[in-house]
């Protein structure tokens, strides 16, 4: 597990906006009071937090991202980062479109497919998006 300071995470984390939807990863913004920092108390607030996500913005501390090898932390928090950049510049343009529960469902069963062939797909599978049809 790694905790990062990069800038557009830190910024949702201290603001006033609730949440950081991602498709990819499962991600939760704390904005319960924390403990002190460098406490156990809030190592376990932090374990607490992520559950069985990879990454979490504890609010005014910044982001957590974990995986099973340092490569995969850090591909989570620039993932996170970059998640936080589209967000703030979302922002500039007025409220996001925030996507429900059984949006982000909808999304996530897809993602599971994403990317495979038709060969790679196991029973009952489906392609996650319809190839475009030449019409002639």
């Amino acid at each position: 597990m790694r905790r990062c300071r990069l800038p557009n995470g830190v910024c949702i984390s201290t603001s006033i906006w609730q949440n950081l939807t991602a498709a990819r990863w499962s991600i939760v913004t704390v904005r319960a009071q924390l403990p002190c920092l460098a406490t156990g108390d809030l190592s376990e607030a932090m374990i607490a937090a992520l559950g069985d996500r990879n990454a979490c913005l504890l609010a005014n501390h910044g982001q957590i991202a974990g995986g099973t090898t340092l490569r995969k932390a850090l591909s989570v928090a620039e993932g996170v980062e970059d998640l936080a950049d589209q967000y703030l510049s979302a922002l500039t343009l007025g409220d996001p479109v925030i996507l429900d529960a059984d949006e982000m469902s909808a999304i996530l069963k897809k993602f599971k497919t994403y990317g495979k062939q038709t060969s790679e797909l196991e029973d009952g599978q489906t392609a996650a998006f319809e190839l475009p049809r030449r019409v002639e």
